[in-house]
Order: C-alpha cells, then sequence, then structure tokens
C-alpha cells in the first residue's frame, strides 16, 4: 500500500485480476438489486450500466437528465466521447488494449480506457439494471470541476491529456453539442477557470525547474 492517483491504483488492481469479466465501480455508487443477475448472463466483451443518482438532490436530478441523454446516444453508436462509458469488461481485452498505456493521471480516464478498447472490439450490450450514484451538492460539484480542469492543465501526459482536452471541448462546442444539458453549463466556467490556473502554474514551475 503506498499513496497513488486513480489511473495508476486501476493498473495495479487490474494486474492481479484472474476472473472472466471485471466491473469497475467507484467508491460513490452502489449496484442495484438485480444488476449481478443480468451481469452473469452478459456474452458480449463489454456492457454499460446506466447510472442513477440515489440521493437525488438538485445535482442529482439534473445528472440523471445527463446520463439518460447519453444512454439513448450509447444505444444507436459507440463514442468515448459521449460519456456512457462501460463499467464491464472482458478481463482479457482489458487488459490487452491497455498494454504499455502510461498510467500517470488523466482526467477521464474511463473514457481513455473505453478508447482503447474501442479498437478491437464492438461487440457490447446496454444493461437495464442500474448503478446508483450518491451526487454531491452543487457547491461541490462545482469546486470538484475547478479541481479537475486544475488537474487537466497540470497534466504532463501528453496522450492523456490530449484525449481529455478533446472530450471536453468535443461537449462545449463540437460535434457532441447533442449532448449538452444544464449540469454541462454548470461545470463549464469553474472548468475553464481551474484548467487556467492549472496551466499557468505548470509554466511558472517549468521555468523555475
Amino acid at each position: 500500500m503506498e499513496p497513488t492517483d486513480r489511473f495508476e491504483a486501476f493498473f495495479s488492481a487490474l494486474k492481479v485480476v484472474d476472473t472472466e469479466y471485471v466491473l469497475l465501480i467507484d467508491e460513490d455508487q452502489i449496484p442495484s438489486e438485480k444488476l449481478f443477475d443480468e451481469l452473469r448472463n452478459i456474452k458480449a466483451d463489454f456492457a454499460i450500466v446506466p447510472e442513477r443518482s440515489i440521493n437525488r438532490n438538485i445535482c442529482g436530478r439534473m445528472m440523471d437528465i445527463k446520463r439518460k441523454r447519453v444512454e439513448e446516444l450509447a444505444k444507436m453508436s459507440l463514442d468515448p466521447l459521449q460519456r456512457a462509458v462501460p463499467r464491464f469488461y472482458r478481463t482479457d481485452i482489458l487488459k490487452a488494449a491497455l498494454n504499455g498505456v502510461d498510467s500517470r493521471f488523466a482526467p477521464h480516464e474511463d473514457s481513455f480506457i473505453f478508447s482503447r478498447v474501442l479498437e478491437t472490439t464492438k461487440s457490447y450490450t446496454v444493461l437495464k439494471s442500474v448503478l446508483y450514484n450518491y451526487d454531491v451538492s452543487l457547491r461541490t460539484y462545482m469546486l470538484k470541476s475547478y479541481k479537475y480542469g486544475a488537474a487537466l492543465g497540470r497534466n504532463e501526459n501528453p496522450t492523456l491529456g490530449k484525449f481529455a482536452l478533446k472530450m471536453d471541448l468535443s461537449i462545449m462546442i463540437g460535434r457532441q453539442m447533442i449532448s449538452l444539458t444544464p449540469i454541462d453549463l454548470v461545470r463549464a466556467f469553474p472548468y475553464a477557470l481551474g484548467y487556467l490556473v492549472g496551466k499557468f502554474r505548470r509554466r511558472g514551475i517549468s521555468r523555475h525547474s
């Protein structure tokens, strides 16, 4: 046990997984009662698990609008930029897709993982059972958005950093604007401010190193 970031922790855990499939969930998520029964019958290489708010605060209700929108889009076509990312993968495909990938932190690591898997397989399904999310307050969400943007601005991994920035810009001004919802607008200002602050601090450190 040692301090690490989420992406590196994920790689460390994946090395010891020896099951046929793996389910990826966050610490603020709870599987619904029937989810595992549905997962036991999966034959596809990966599955998109719908997500819903369990505490239904303002942020949660806004997030559910976003979640339902991207899930409907995922049923029509696959695109990691849509953020309806799988939580359930065949382990061997997941390991092969990430072989040689730099594990240093970057935002949207789950979408980056999805983009790598899509290069090798399109065998998927969208489940009916859900993962429940404990959604934070709107104030906390905006603060997290600021920190998220700052982390991307400081990011030194060019591959993952460019992917994350492309993903965020595609939703706000690009071809994925069809999935734009009110929660994206709430996130936009603190995220952009954090990104600029992160970039500024990174340049300042570079000049003094």
